[in-house]
């Protein structure tokens, strides 16, 4: 299958501030595989960067990469931004979880026909095309 590395962006619009203690970590729920992003840097494998004061459009947003995030179709990604400031000033954490489907799968003979997000770690792949939660896990309603 052909690579799909590309950069990932977060932005807060409301609520939430980054700032220059702000960090992100992915989790791949389909295969427990981990990145971390603590220190801005830019290489051609990794790649981290806090927007905190520049232009309006780019503003506070966290902007991450690196080589070895390699989704296929039917992935499922908990990313958490760390170290936001609320609010009130105080610092906290916003997760979220993305899904890999893809417009055009045409190419694909794997075809995912069903996801079913309900458990808060760990999907596991049940059937070729069905990924499951844990049963009776809910996920916390932020």
């Amino acid at each position: 299958m052909e690579s799909r590395n590309f950069k990932w962006s977060a932005q807060f619009l409301d609520k939430y501030t980054v700032n220059d203690s702000t960090t992100v970590s992915i989790k791949c729920l389909n295969t427990g595989e981990k990145w971390n992003f603590i220190d801005e840097e830019e290489t051609s494998s990794k790649f981290f960067r806090r927007n905190i004061n520049s232009i309006q459009s780019l503003n506070n947003r966290v902007i991450f990469y690196d080589k070895n995030i390699n989704p296929v179709e039917g992935d499922v990604y908990e990313i958490t931004v760390k170290n936001l400031t609320d609010s009130s000033g105080n610092y906290t954490n916003y997760t979220y979880r993305i899904v890999f489907k893809y417009a055009d799968t045409s190419s694909y003979p794997n075809k995912l026909t069903n996801i079913d997000i309900t458990c808060d770690e760990n999907l596991t792949k049940t059937t070729t095309d069905t990924y499951k939660g844990k049963e009776g896990t809910k996920v916390k309603q932020k």
